[in-house]
């Protein structure tokens, strides 16, 4: 299960993806999302994955956030990830 959510600070913004872990494969497709999103990091107008944590059973992503903007999905090895273009 895994959810969005905008936060803002002062003048920064930012996207948070939120998933709540309930098995072992849902913590390797989370990795996996994690590893993709880093492999990213030096690709033209892709949003770059700013922090990954975890607390307990839930993890989140966190991006910077733009008003605009699309959502791309890719596919890796079956798992689907959200990649934000600009």
């Amino acid at each position: 299960m895994c959810g969005t959510a905008l936060l803002g600070h002062g003048r920064e913004h930012f996207a948070v993806k939120k998933f709540v872990k309930y098995s072992r494969e849902s913590e390797e497709r989370i990795a996996i999302e994690v590893s993709i999103h880093r492999q990213l990091l030096d690709v033209r107008n892709v949003v770059p994955l700013l922090a990954a944590t975890a607390t307990g059973h839930i993890s989140y992503l966190v991006f910077p956030f733009y008003k605009r903007g699309s959502v791309g999905v890719i596919c890796y090895g079956g798992v689907r990830g959200m990649v934000i273009l600009v």
